[in-house]
């Protein structure tokens, strides 16, 4: 039996070692998060107040600049238009030199804007269907072969070449 009390004494023991040697640990641990911390709070603190001087010379410097004059607007270049106002005085422009009536080839409206590759011209002519702004027709109800430079500027849609362009 006695020998039972002193294991029982020993493992006492060494539970309240264990004990004291891990609170000892979490202590230290939590006063060097502190400092690690406290370290970090001042090193923030800096980065800031530096960044509020900068600020304040830069806007020191910026108010004893003089601004330059404001140069008036000058219309947009051609090509910064927007591409549906593009198309539309494009189609103009070809109703005007043909003195045609409402329909215009595709073929004579591409060669108003040689810039555009096809596949641009295609969207916007898309686009200018959906906002309702020109309507396409094809070849129908007229006699003979359409001729090659019609055929070129056409689009197929749903099997039907599309070769006239009409504003609604």
């Amino acid at each position: 039996m006695a020998t039972k009390q002193t294991d029982s004494a020993t493992a006492k023991r060494l539970v309240s070692t264990a004990r004291t040697k891990a609170r000892k640990l979490v202590a230290d641990a939590r006063a060097k998060a502190k400092t690690i911390l406290s370290a970090a709070r001042a090193k923030a603190r800096k980065l800031i107040a530096d960044a509020r001087a900068k600020a304040k010379t830069k806007a020191k410097m910026a108010a004893k600049k003089p601004s330059a004059p404001q140069k008036p607007r000058s219309p947009k270049p051609k090509s910064e238009l927007p591409r549906s106002l593009r198309l539309l005085k494009a189609y103009n422009a070809v109703q005007t030199r043909l003195g045609s009536g409402a329909l215009i080839s595709l073929s004579a409206l591409r060669a108003e804007l040689p810039d555009w590759p096809r596949d641009v011209f295609n969207r916007e002519l898309a686009q200018a269907r959906t906002d309702q702004i020109l309507t396409l027709q094809g070849w129908g109800g007229r006699t003979g072969k359409i001729p090659t430079p019609l055929v070129k500027g056409a689009i197929r849609e749903r099997g039907e070449l599309l070769v006239f362009a009409r504003r609604v």
